[in-house]
């Protein structure tokens, strides 16, 4: 689960809007391991950490547009990219 600002990127590029992101998320995790014929041992992990991205809109038309975009999740002992891609129609 994430929440995130977004702002538009003061740029005049024509049909291109570039936006960036930034913001939290929450993750939670849960790890077990073989501690072999004594059985098993579960650690459960969960903690809000941060999210920045960056993208742009590309207006096709006047109703049609393509977005693509890139988010970062950092988090302790780890991290995780994501890179999305969307069409909209506006009604």
């Amino acid at each position: 689960v994430y929440g995130a600002a977004v702002g538009r990127v003061p740029l005049d590029a024509g049909r291109v809007a570039p936006f960036v992101k930034l913001g939290a998320y929450y993750w939670k995790r849960k790890v077990t391991q073989q501690l072999g014929p004594c059985g098993n041992f579960t650690t459960d992990n969960e903690d809000v950490a941060p999210l920045v991205g960056a993208g742009a809109d590309f207006a096709l038309d006047e109703r049609w547009r393509m977005r693509g975009e890139w988010l970062y999740f950092g988090q302790t002992g780890g991290k995780a990219h994501a890179f999305l891609g969307g069409i909209a129609y506006r009604f």
